[in-house]
């Protein structure tokens, strides 16, 4: 457990050095949400019982996060790691 807690205090700390990984977890699905959600925020979609559309635009952007955390994220970190040296072959 003590392994476990410190490769992940390692992980954030490496996570959060990041810059470019940050914008496309946070910065970017934010900036699309209010861009999408100004232009059909208000729009109602009859066909899912009248829901908002801001409502759709949320749950797609946490997904989006979640799926930028997981590919683009391990990616962007692969790269940085083997630059700097943390990672070999």
């Amino acid at each position: 457990m003590r392994l476990f807690r410190h490769e992940l205090r390692s992980q954030l700390r490496l996570y959060s050095r990041s810059r470019e990984l940050a914008f496309f977890t946070f910065a970017l699905p934010l900036i699309m949400f209010f861009l999408l959600g100004s232009v059909y925020g208000n729009d109602r979609i009859k066909s899912e019982h009248n829901v908002r559309a801001a409502d759709y635009l949320l749950a797609g952007m946490l997904g989006y996060g979640a799926i930028a955390t997981g590919f683009a994220g391990l990616s962007i970190m692969l790269v940085i790691r083997r630059e700097s040296g943390i990672l070999k072959r």
